[in-house]
């Protein structure tokens, strides 16, 4: 029954309804709950429920589910493993959103760094989370540091990966969107939109 709930949250997530793709994921989660938590099937559960938690508004839950998912996996396949990674990256950012920027910016900075140090000329991940540190950089109102990490991903990009990979047209979007309308709201490092900045 547990996989046939992941398969039913996974399918319902791609057709973009979240609510019952969440239901699902929240069901499958809470009848892993006995297994040992680097178990294959609470670490896809848990990998689940974690976004989905995050789309339809439990936050709070999402943030526990992750720290949750990412000790099951560095257990499991290392503290650097790309799956790791991803994982790490996709909690600085849900931190980052609720306003904790400091330890949203640092972690991931740190997942950034991280993954250049293990996928070295390899660095589709690296190149990913340096857009996501633009865009949350851009946010907080450090315009500055924003375009210097974009500018570094876009150069990366076009380096080391294959013409016309995604990536290249994801760094074009960053660099063109303004920042969220919404973030200064919950901002914890927020800087001037207009003038001097870091």
């Amino acid at each position: 029954m547990v996989a046939d709930a992941l398969r039913r949250s996974a399918a319902l997530r791609a057709d973009g309804a979240l609510t019952d793709a969440y239901t699902w994921a929240q069901y499958a989660h809470h009848q892993c709950r006995h297994l040992p938590v680097d178990d294959p099937t609470r670490v896809r559960a848990a990998g689940l429920l974690a976004p989905l938690a995050a789309q339809t508004g439990q936050p709070h839950l999402a943030v526990t589910v992750y720290q949750d998912l990412i000790a099951a996996i560095t257990r499991a396949v290392g503290v650097n493993h790309a799956q790791t990674l991803r994982a790490r990256a996709d909690l600085a950012q849900l931190r980052h959103s609720l306003g904790d920027c400091a330890t949203g910016l640092r972690d991931l900075a740190a997942v950034h760094a991280a993954a250049r140090l293990r996928y070295g000329q390899h660095p589709r991940l690296s190149m990913h989370t340096l857009i996501s540190l633009g865009r949350l950089y851009r946010d907080c109102g450090h315009h500055r540091l924003a375009t210097r990490c974009l500018h570094a991903a876009r150069t990366g990009i076009s380096r080391y990966l294959p013409a016309g990979d995604p990536l290249a047209s994801t760094v074009t979007a960053a660099l063109g969107t303004p920042p969220s309308l919404n973030h200064p709201a919950v901002c914890t490092q927020q800087q001037p939109r207009i003038g001097v900045t870091t």
